[in-house]
């Protein structure tokens, strides 16, 4: 636990061992919830041979995960701002749980579609709520250094739920992939429970929470939801699109590109974990987003080099970066550029404009390398890069 609380420490304020310990089962919680949401893709392949279908039509689960999700995130972020966010938690770990389990037991695309919808909605009762406790625990200056290692809870998340999802998968039969994750998520929503970790109901004056204190917060953070926008389509269109990418390449060893792969998610801890020092030693969130940003546009200029090597490494510090920028928005902005009563409200706004903008480049990435090719991926991705860093900039000087 020490260690653990060492690396949670500002230059100038310690966590306490209780905060650790809050922090830690946060964390933990945050990252289970991965388990039941990331464990579709290993199982798609084996999905459509089931149903005899293709895998183009399998792919609607994926579509619809992703609008429910989106919606989701605007509604419970805002009742993540009124009512008791341990219980959203504890709701939304129940309700994945029983969709994982439920879509164990079908034979139809229709039910299946359905269930996961379900799940992509109960998926975005956990980190809105999750922000508001962890902003209620701990201080300021704390905050800052939080904000992206409490991000690297959906990294560690997403490598376990591949990992045991393809375990699963090869005992034989694709239903492990959603039973075993079901029942696992149900003893972590008694654990959650157990923990008791929530925050102080919000009073509120009437027709002021709703639709004026959402305009508010849109107002507040509108550059930030410009960056969210703009870094969503390059974040989630290289989760979707560089595996596709680096099987194209035919310069490195056996072996090797199946190893990059299968690391991608956790090539971003470091980046976030830079982002972080970096946000503490600026203590200003928009200054170290410019940074940041200008730091991973050159990093794209350069993966497209004709040098194997400049190749590797440039893409290796893009998908760092672009990790520890998914720090920024989706943890720090939050907690910073809000009221503490807000924080779930941000935190769902940001992440559904974020993960909207993923969902498009999911599509106009691939009509791109189909019409021109990688090169001119990289450059729409350089060209995001710069108006999220152009709009941070403005922002920038004007709180300044």
């Amino acid at each position: 636990m020490s260690a653990f609380q060492d690396a949670l420490t500002t230059p100038n304020e310690h966590l306490s061992s209780k905060q650790t310990q809050q922090v830690a089962i946060m964390w933990g919680t945050y990252a289970a919830f991965y388990l039941g949401r990331l464990n579709l893709s290993p199982a798609l392949p084996a999905i459509a041979a089931t149903l005899g279908l293709g895998m183009g039509k399998v792919g609607i689960l994926g579509t619809i995960f992703f609008w429910t999700y989106a919606i989701g995130q605007i509604i419970n972020g805002q009742l993540g701002s009124i009512v008791r966010p341990q219980w959203m938690i504890f709701s939304g770990l129940l309700l994945v749980a029983i969709a994982n389990i439920g879509f164990a037991f079908q034979t139809s695309l229709v039910l299946m579609a359905i269930l996961w919808g379900i799940n992509g909605f109960a998926q975005s009762m956990g980190w809105g709520p999750m922000l508001r406790i962890l902003s209620s625990h701990v201080t300021l200056s704390q905050k800052r250094r939080l904000s992206t290692i409490f991000s690297m809870s959906f990294q560690v998340g997403t490598a376990a739920a591949w990992a045991l999802a393809s375990v699963l998968i090869a005992m034989g039969d694709f239903r492990l992939a959603f039973l075993v994750p079901g029942f696992m998520l149900l003893v972590i929503a008694g654990l959650w429970r157990s923990a008791g970790l929530d925050s102080e109901p919000v009073k509120t004056s009437g027709p002021r929470t709703g639709l004026v204190d959402l305009a508010d917060d849109i107002r507040r953070m509108l550059p930030m939801l410009v960056v969210a926008m703009a870094m969503g389509f390059v974040y989630i269109g290289f989760l979707i699109w560089l595996p596709t990418y680096v099987q194209t390449w035919t310069f490195l060893p056996g072996g090797i590109d199946k190893l990059l792969l299968a690391l991608i998610p956790l090539i971003g801890i470091p980046g976030m974990l830079f982002s972080g020092q970096l946000l503490v030693r600026q203590a200003q969130l928009y200054k170290t987003v410019v940074y940041i940003l200008v730091a991973l546009f050159f990093c794209l200029l350069s993966s497209t080099a004709p040098t194997a090597m400049v190749q590797v490494l440039a893409l290796i510090l893009a998908v760092m970066l672009a990790s520890g920028m998914a720090g920024l928005v989706l943890s720090a902005a939050p907690m910073l550029l809000v009221a503490e009563r807000r924080v779930s409200s941000a935190g769902g706004l940001i992440t559904a404009v974020w993960s909207i903008a993923g969902g498009l480049a999911g599509t106009i990435v691939g009509m791109v390398v189909e019409q021109s090719g990688w090169v001119s991926v990289f450059h729409l991705w350089m060209l995001c890069t710069a108006c999220a860093a152009l709009v941070a900039t403005i922002a920038w000087i004007r709180q300044t």
